[in-house]
Order: structure tokens, then sequence, then C-alpha cells
């Protein structure tokens, strides 16, 4: 007689599927090759919430990876033209914690090696290529998850110019999907941004 096929293992569950059975706030997970950066992302109602708590609620100063709170991230098709993450940074130091490493990017040789983000969503994840990384002044409207076509003319526009060196190759129009990764400098009036398009 033949035996019955042997059980198979079942696959064990993902960190993004152990953070969201920890709390349903948890949208997404973010790495960043080359960086410290590849944990949860979590959104609330409002932009304050996880300012300064752990994805896990904890109080800290360094609080989360957040997602903006007027965008959607539920799945692939339902992410808005701009989708906007936040994270803290002290000073303007590469090697610091959180989101300071993104101004790594600074560096064109880092690009060059790092072209690519990973944002795991809860239906698989996504790949996106950073086509800008710099300063930007506070007065410019990155904020709002779905621009017109002139507006995210505009914004493209303002990432490509605040971009550094590196970046040239890659292109980028109005039917992308953009993320953004937005951190504070040493200057008030200036963020450091990634700027990088679906692939």
């Amino acid at each position: 007689p033949s035996s019955a096929p042997a059980p198979t293992a079942a696959a064990s569950p993902t960190p993004l599927a152990l953070a969201r059975a920890k709390n349903s706030d948890v949208v997404g997970w973010l790495s960043v090759p080359g960086t410290d950066i590849d944990d949860p992302v979590v959104q609330a109602a409002d932009n304050e919430h996880y300012l300064r708590r752990t994805w896990e609620g904890k109080q800290d100063v360094w609080g989360s990876y957040f997602l903006d709170y007027e965008c959607h991230a539920s799945g692939c098709e339902a992410l808005d033209r701009v989708s906007i993450i936040y994270g803290h940074s002290i000073g303007d130091d590469p090697d610091g914690k959180c989101f300071s490493q993104l101004k790594r990017y600074a560096d064109p040789a880092f690009s060059a090696e790092h072209p690519y983000l990973n944002w795991q969503l809860a239906d698989g994840d996504t790949l996106w290529q950073v086509f800008a990384a710099g300063e930007v002044p506070v007065t410019l409207n990155y904020l709002d998850p779905n621009p017109d076509d002139t507006a995210c003319a505009q914004l493209l526009n303002a990432l490509r110019e605040a971009g550094g060196d590196g970046f040239e190759a890659v292109t980028v129009d109005g039917e992308d999907k953009l993320l953004i990764l937005s951190t504070c400098t040493s200057d008030d009036a200036v963020r450091f941004v990634v700027a990088a398009k679906l692939l």
C-alpha cells in the first residue's frame, strides 16, 4: 500500500505578520539596504500619535516610522499617487539612529550601490527605485497624497532639483507612484527626503 504524503511544515509568519498581530496600526515593513532601517511602519488617525511612541506603543523620543495619516496602504492597489513615511533623525550624522541614516544617500557612491527600497505591504512586497535624495525647504508641499497633474509635475521638478548626483539615469513621471521618506535636519527650515518610484 502507498504511504500517505508527509505533512509539509507551515510557513513561518513574516516579521510583518508578527508585527501586525501585535498592533493593528502596522501597515507595512520598510527595508532600506545599506542602513539599519528594517522595521514596521505604522499609521494612526493623525501624525502625532507615533511621533514619540514605538510601534509597540511605548514612549520613546525616537518614535516610529509612520505613514502620513491621509495615505492609504492596505495593499499595492490602494497606494496613493504619493506615499509619505516619516522618521526621526538628530543632527545631520548619516551614522545616527533611525532616519538619520537616510542622509547616506547624499553620497553618490552610496546611492549607486543602494538604488532600491523595499516596502512590504499586507498583500506583498513592493520595490521602489530611488530617483532623488537631498534637502528640501519645509515650504515644499510634498505632503499631498494625491496631487493633481500640475502639482505632481512641480513636485517632481523640485525633487529632481534637490536630488543630488547619481540619479540622472532614473526616469520618473506623473504616471509613477511615489514614495517619500522624510526626516528633519539641523536646520528647522529644511527637511531631508529620499524619493523613489514604484517598480
